[in-house]
């Protein structure tokens, strides 16, 4: 892969990307501490490259294109001076969009008030984001339900996760902006039945996108780091080997 001269790099992701629980498992700490210790920051650090970080914790696959999308649009300028590396999630979350109203009562917390536009609630099989308003809970509770039910088949998960893939693709190519993906989770389907998706796939800019065992968190697992994190988050040795497994294979050229 020829990589050009660039100054910035976004990263993009859920947790795996964000570093959560990077210093203190089973905690999860200051998010901007966190994302500097992250395999992002390393290899910016690395390269000499100006360091951006939209990564969000328990966040859905729309989510991560909808980020990207928005900070393309808020930094048009530096556009076509960066690269662009999103690693994806797995397809079993949904994100739940609202407004949040003044007199709202919440059910735990506040919600993820990192959005960019709504405030939001990720719902996923086997566990349940309180973080909500009261007067959604049977909304929440009906499509968690949804998720779980759907959980062995995620027909329609592995679609929007292929989707949001997809027109991220597209956009990026579009604005002649260098990139690559990942799975920072789970891999994609190759099947018959995601035919239409797969044929539409560029497997030269997203690495192994079939592969089981081909995402952040299993890649890092693979080279014998195993994470002892509530919620299987890699720390900083995994990170730092895992930046070095990035700059390696793809951005050697650049040392």
């Amino acid at each position: 892969m020829v990589v050009k001269k660039f100054g910035n790099f976004l990263f993009a992701g859920c947790s795996h990307t964000a570093g959560s629980e990077i210093f203190y498992p089973n905690s999860l700490g200051d998010l901007s501490t966190e994302k500097e210790a992250a395999f992002g920051a390393v290899l910016s650090r690395s390269l000499n490259k100006k360091y951006y970080n939209i990564a969000q914790p328990g966040v859905g696959n729309q989510f991560i294109a909808r980020s990207v999308l928005f900070w393309l649009l808020n930094n048009k300028k530096k556009i076509h001076n960066t690269f662009v590396i999103i690693h994806w999630t797995g397809e079993h979350r949904l994100d739940f969009s609202y407004e949040r109203r003044p007199d709202d009562q919440m059910a735990v917390g506040a919600g993820l008030d990192t959005c960019f536009d709504v405030d939001q609630v990720c719902i996923m099989p086997g566990s349940f984001n309180a973080n909500f308003p009261l007067r959604h809970r049977n909304s929440i509770k009906y499509l968690q339900k949804a998720v779980t039910l759907e959980s062995n088949d995620r027909v329609w998960q592995q679609i929007d996760k292929f989707t949001a893939i997809l027109w991220m693709q597209e956009l990026l190519k579009y604005m002649n902006v260098q990139y690559l993906f990942f799975n920072g989770y789970d891999s994609l389907q190759e099947t018959e039945r995601y035919r239409l998706y797969v044929e539409n796939i560029d497997t030269t800019k997203f690495i192994q996108p079939y592969k089981q065992g081909g995402g952040f968190y299993e890649r890092v697992c693979n080279a014998g780091f195993k994470s002892n994190a509530r919620f299987l988050h890699h720390q900083e040795p995994g990170h730092r080997w895992y930046a070095k497994w990035l700059l390696e294979n793809y951005f050697c050229s650049l040392k």
